[in-house]
């Protein structure tokens, strides 16, 4: 699935989701950005942050912008939650960290301890 993600400069004008991981492209230059890492989730927090993890993902694979978002726990550790975000630009990388912050995910997570890396693709 990752292999088929765009990792150099593209060009599109205007993409829209098809489905899950499957874009329309046309022609703009764009940046993308990458987060990749995990969270570490404190184990009274467990229960909540599994309950609104669905509509995290969902709500965010909807944001404009937003090319593929994984969530998955870790299946030996259950306080891990692998994250891999790719948003076509920084704005609408910026625009889904500001939803999240003031979304139900940014409540259930003011716990949870974030490892990420972030990265900008030409």
């Amino acid at each position: 699935m990752r292999e088929n993600i765009l990792r150099t400069k593209c060009n599109i004008s205007q993409y829209s989701r098809a489905s899950h991981n499957q874009l329309l492209y046309v022609n703009r230059s764009i940046n993308i950005v990458i987060l990749k890492g995990h969270i570490i989730v404190p184990t009274p927090d467990i229960t909540a942050v599994k309950e609104e993890l669905a509509t995290h993902i969902e709500l965010t694979r909807q944001e404009s912008g937003c090319l593929v978002f994984e969530v998955s726990q870790d299946t030996h550790n259950i306080n891990r939650f692998d994250v891999y975000e790719e948003f076509v630009d920084r704005n609408s990388f910026s625009n889904h960290q500001d939803r999240v912050r003031e979304s139900k995910w940014g409540t259930v997570t003011v716990n949870v301890e974030r490892h990420y890396q972030i990265t900008d693709v030409e």
